[in-house]
């Protein structure tokens, strides 16, 4: 419509919202403030100012641009990107980088390419075993669930739930190349000469109770955890001195653990090859029959002896204080004697610790305290059991009763004397007592890699109740403990410090507006930063794009 007013004819037009407009060229991107404008029913629009070529600007001017504008509408950068800042999810990115970079460390990606071959598997199993690794070292739980929360990580590719139980069959199938495997690559990495190897059996035992066969591992017998009413199989490990894992084998759960011992040397002889080896076990495990086996073997042993089972002759002059030796002596109360006596070929070494008589007489009292407690309450002896509390308890023949109880005095006198005694024999009558009980006290490095697997890597109880599905999870599970002991290890740290670190290691999925969503990382502590610069690691920028976490996980 127009209206005349003299000589002045105005058009009244319809202004909209001004908008900045990045016009690519030949010669560079133009950047423009325009405004579109409705005249005679037309959109067009008209240039407000012109700020020319994008690339004669650096960032900061254009950030400082940027910055002026939203302060004229009163608002800051801040504020804007409060505002159009979502998080779309959030990732764990530690875990899928250590076992990724483990997995090249240990050259699995060849080993298991290798073992591929010929196979009709036509899922990604690197993706998901290194899924099936990361739960295993991070929050364990089974393989249904693990499947359901493969979202938590980055990194992988998407993983079926059927894949994750036909990795168990494979990793079942190639078990044993797996372990030389690990074996000669850890050898490398630490530069080991494997001289002393600790030996030791475990249990595990199962919530799903399947009917058993007989011919499965799934068997009742003794259960070292307390769980005598459950399906159990029984696990003989291997580990060197400094607690690396040398080898493992699985048996019937109502195997006797020494009965496990000859398959251990074998395993040495023929698989590794190994020339001059000392086999540090306890006593139950090892037999007469079994001390032939390492002898004929080639190798030496240190076993703790049960005194109490010694000859008599022998235990009294073992347990002779006036004959002992004085070892090492930090003060009267810690004092550290030995005796040492031959006995059917092997040098028995018997030794007496302050300290051990202190705790041997403690845990007495206490068993003691509590015989006494069942004398008052008879109704919960059980008359065939003597071990714990009732051993000190004795039974005598009452008139109009059938018996009374009362304490064994005499077997209390009896183990007194026993206070802070240990003995300990060798074969190798050369070896130093010094080296001798300091090679013995490493025993304890096995009882931690049974206490890894079983607190840490929670490697029972097991669901599975095939022996394929059985022999997988085992071998997940060993495979697991060789990377966490690898790093706490090499990074000198535990593992509950070890998965806060991995735990705090954290992607976030952001979108702002209608621009591409990329990724924010959580900071990282200085402990996380020792561990990264230590193994090297390539982790993600304070910010990332799409393409490179892709790149990186590759």
């Amino acid at each position: 419509m127009r209206k005349c007013l003299g000589e002045l004819i105005i058009v009244p037009y319809v202004c909209h919202m001004a908008f900045l407009r990045a016009e690519k060229k030949k010669s560079g991107t133009y950047l423009r403030i325009v405004a579109s404008k409705k005249q005679a029913g037309k959109v067009s629009q008209q240039t407000l100012y012109s700020l020319g070529k994008v690339e004669d600007y650096t960032a900061a001017q254009l950030e400082a641009i940027a910055a002026k504008l939203l302060k004229h509408a009163g608002k800051s950068i801040d504020e804007l990107l409060a505002n159009s800042l979502k998080e779309l999810a959030r990732y764990n990115y530690g875990y899928p980088l250590l076992c990724r970079h483990l997995w090249r460390k240990f050259s699995l990606d060849r080993f298991f390419k290798k073992k591929l071959a010929g196979r009709k598997i036509k899922f990604d199993i690197s993706d998901t075993l290194l899924l099936l690794l990361c739960e295993r070292m991070s929050d364990p739980v089974s393989k249904l669930s693990t499947y359901r929360r493969q979202q938590d990580y980055i990194g992988i590719g998407e993983v079926g739930l059927q894949h994750c139980y036909r990795s168990l069959d494979f990793l079942a199938d190639i078990s044993v190349d797996l372990q030389d495997h690990l074996y000669h690559q850890q050898r490398d990495l630490f530069n080991i000469t494997l001289d002393v190897v600790f030996y030791d059996v475990t249990t595990l035992y199962f919530d799903a109770q399947y009917p058993q066969g007989e011919d499965t591992l799934r068997q009742k017998g003794y259960s070292k955890d307390g769980k005598a009413h459950k399906l159990q199989v029984v696990l003989a490990l291997l580990v060197d001195k400094q607690r690396n894992p040398v080898g493992y084998q699985l048996y019937p759960g109502n195997t006797y653990e020494g009965d496990t011992f000859k398959d251990g040397i074998k395993t040495l002889k023929e698989r590794y090859q190994i020339d001059k080896v000392v086999i540090v076990a306890d006593r139950g495990m090892l037999s007469e029959k079994n001390i032939d086996y390492i002898l004929a073997a080639g190798y030496d042993y240190i076993i703790g002896e049960r005194l109490k089972q010694l000859p008599t002759a022998l235990q009294e002059t073992l347990i002779d204080s006036s004959d002992h030796i004085p070892l090492a002596v930090t003060d009267t109360d810690e004092a550290f004697t030995y005796r040492t006596a031959t006995h059917k070929g092997r040098k028995v070494v018997c030794t007496y610790s302050a300290k051990r008589a202190k705790k041997d007489a403690y845990e007495r009292t206490k068993l003691v305290e509590k015989a006494q407690k069942l004398i008052d309450t008879p109704g919960l002896i059980t008359q065939k059991q003597k071990k714990g509390a009732q051993k000190y308890i004795s039974s005598a023949s009452v008139q109009g009763a059938d018996s009374s109880y009362q304490l064994d005095e005499q077997r209390i006198q009896r183990d007194r004397k026993y206070d802070g005694f240990l003995a300990i024999s060798t074969s190798d009558d050369q070896l130093p007592v010094d080296q001798l009980l300091s090679q013995y006290n490493n025993l304890f490095e096995v009882e931690h890699a049974f206490r890894t697997l079983k607190s840490v890597i929670e490697i029972r109880p097991m669901f599975h109740w095939t022996d394929n599905r059985i022999r997988g999870h085992v071998a997940l599970c060993f495979l697991a403990y060789t990377f966490i002991n690898y790093l706490t290890k090499g990074l000198k740290i535990s593992e509950p410090e070890l998965q806060r670190i991995l735990d705090k290691m954290q992607l976030s999925k952001v979108c702002n507006g209608e621009q591409e969503p990329f990724y924010l990382r959580a900071a990282i502590d200085q402990t996380t930063a020792d561990m990264i610069n230590k193994l090297t690691l390539v982790v993600p920028k304070d910010t990332s794009s799409q393409s490179v976490v892709n790149q990186m996980f590759t």
